[in-house]
């Protein structure tokens, strides 16, 4: 089954992704977690290509059961790929970093039944701030003479960002016509050469894949969650893609519709341990000259996570666009600016909620009564907006010069449900006759820019704020 002749010490290759879908999920939850490494087998070489988690173990304090009803047809499926299963990584409880007795004796079953020449175990141990400390030992079969040892690994310096070549190829040859119906609609040729840089991607997940409809090809998504069964009523999970990184599965789902797109998959939160240096080596040094190409897209419920999105707009002059669900999703905001368009910030636009949080507000306010209904109104709107953002100046198309018509209006809210409403403001009564109006309305809020904002400085161009942010981590609140 392989052409493999291990060595002590060599070491195992990982795609970043796939070691960053490791850290977030086993990282971020009590030890005895765990799943099975897919890798490809090139020689002496091992690289591991996925990781498929086990979300549904049987797990106690001080042991880890894989749930094989659930994983055999999932590792069935990679080895009719072509891949093998080569390991599994599994979290241990402090003080544990070595593998156990069980352990090994797990590996060599798996060994004597697939008749492999090794089985590596991975192990984990938390760290603060979600993250895991990992080391590889390879088992051999046991009538071999080698005793069980520790391997290293190195993760791959880039993601992988499209579809192989052939694959590409073919897909492209079958969907030659796929823009023929919008492309009076929408400029294509400018659409090709946006990037999109999201952060959230599981209620959002349907908002890129419909992006990529309207041609955009190059994005940057962040999320550090996976897909879990709660997921399944209110965002664009599937039973197939449980245990999943939302970030891999917008990825695949986006490809699947314009496979000529470039995405960086980056199962990473957006908080310290990303630098302002380090954002902009993940996106590209595009930003740096030709901001206008780039929408920065925050779609999280983590304020902080919404707050330094913003931050980073308004340091490198690019569009923005962010979107917040209320309680129970009978209501959302969006906000958006463009730089020399739109005055004032997202911060402008929501300075209490700023305080608020600096004074140590805490949101409880949870997806809980919100349906999938809820978040596709809102990505809709938001894709209205965003062709807006990245059409804007072109002379094809219908959306070249819309923003000028609302650049004054840049904050947004919308009553979707019909039930009791958490906005509790007058503007849908003003803006509204009762007796035409029930539901799924939507105002443009006109918007000025705060007098000495501590984001944006107030002036009313956000074009005179660029760069004058040194460090986004430490200008937000």
């Amino acid at each position: 089954m392989f052409n493999l002749r291990a060595k002590a010490k060599t070491k195992i290759r990982i795609k970043k992704e796939v070691f960053e879908k490791i850290i977030a999920t086993l990282g971020s939850q009590i030890p005895e977690q765990g799943g099975y490494t897919i890798s490809n087998i090139e020689g002496d070489k091992v690289t591991i290509n996925d990781f498929i988690y086990d979300f549904s173990a049987n797990t106690s304090a001080a042991a880890y059961s894989p749930d094989t009803a659930i994983m055999s047809p999932k590792i069935g499926k990679a080895i009719a790929s072509d891949k093998y299963v080569t390991g599994i990584v599994h979290s241990h409880p402090d003080g544990c970093p070595y593998y156990s007795d069980a352990d090994e004796e797990y590996a060599k079953r798996i060994i004597d039944a697939y008749y492999i020449p090794f089985f590596d175990v991975g192990v984990g141990q938390r760290r603060k701030g979600d993250s895991l400390d990992i080391r590889f030992f390879r088992v051999y079969p046991r009538k071999s003479h080698k005793k069980t040892e520790e391997v290293l690994y190195e993760v791959a310096e880039d993601y992988e960002t499209e579809l192989k070549p052939k694959v590409k190829s073919d897909h492209e040859r079958v969907t030659s016509h796929k823009y023929d119906r919008i492309e009076q609609a929408i400029d294509m040729d400018v659409m090709k050469n946006k990037t999109i840089v999201a952060f959230g991607s599981g209620g959002a997940q349907l908002y890129y894949v419909d992006m990529a409809r309207c041609g955009v090809s190059k994005y940057v998504v962040f999320d550090h969650d996976y897909y879990q069964d709660t997921n399944i009523a209110n965002q664009y999970a599937e039973i197939s893609n449980l245990g999943k990184g939302k970030v891999e599965v917008a990825k695949e789902k986006i490809l699947d519709v314009n496979p000529s797109a470039s995405i960086k998959a980056i199962q990473r939160r957006l908080d310290d341990s990303i630098s302002d240096e380090e954002f902009v080596s993940l996106v590209g040094k595009g930003i740096l000259k030709h901001p206008e190409d780039y929408l920065i897209a925050a779609f999280t419920d983590d304020f902080y996570a919404q707050a330094r999105a913003a931050a980073l707009a308004v340091k490198f002059g690019t569009p923005f666009i962010s979107a917040q669900m209320y309680k129970n999703g009978d209501a959302a905001e969006v906000f958006f600016s463009y730089p020399g368009v739109t005055a004032s910030c997202h911060r402008c636009a929501t300075e209490s909620r700023y305080q608020a949080y600096g004074h140590g507000f805490n949101n409880n306010v949870t997806s809980s009564c919100s349906t999938i209904f809820s978040t596709g109104r809102v990505n809709a709107i938001c894709g209205q907006i965003s062709l807006m953002l990245l059409q804007y100046g072109c002379e094809r198309g219908r959306y070249g010069k819309i923003l000028d018509r609302i650049a004054d209006r840049n904050f947004i809210q919308i009553n979707i449900t019909p039930f009791d409403n958490v906005i509790k403001n007058d503007i849908f009564d003003d803006a509204f006759d009762k007796e035409f109006a029930f539901c799924d309305s939507t105002v443009w809020i006109p918007q000025e820019p705060n007098d000495n904002c501590p984001l944006c400085g107030g002036e009313g161009n956000l074009l005179k704020s660029k760069d004058r942010i040194k460090d986004t981590r430490r200008d937000l609140i």
